[in-house]
């Protein structure tokens, strides 16, 4: 039988270790190929899935079309529980052009709580 000091050492030697493993964020990954909007993401504006136009011609989000006027985007719902975020690590790859001869406009990649009636 253990006596109770290697008791509480063997749940504090646990409990350390559980502490101690890197914590891991909320993790978001779409390719689109479904032609759907990815569950946990909704599309405003101009933006759509289509199945064709992305890398090697396989579905893609466009957020606009080359037209004038035009605005898209996706918002992604929080991947962390509303906890503090300290860092972002995205990959993607986007197009940008087709567009016309006097180019204009472009995008942005932005992180953080969005304001009322967005």
């Amino acid at each position: 039988m253990q006596t109770p000091s290697i008791a509480v050492l063997s749940t504090l030697a646990v409990s350390a270790l559980i502490l101690a493993a890197p914590l891991r964020a909320g993790v978001f990954n779409a390719d689109f190929n479904d032609g759907q909007v990815p569950a946990g993401s909704l599309i405003f504006g101009n933006a759509l899935v289509e199945s064709g136009g992305g890398v090697g011609d396989t579905a893609c989000l466009k957020l606009t079309k080359n037209a004038n006027s035009q605005s898209g985007s996706i918002v992604i719902e929080d991947l962390d529980g509303y906890a503090n975020v300290y860092g972002v690590r995205a990959t993607f790859m986007a197009r940008v052009g087709g567009g016309t001869s006097v180019p204009a406009d472009g995008w942005s990649f932005c992180v953080g709580d969005l304001p009322d009636g967005t």
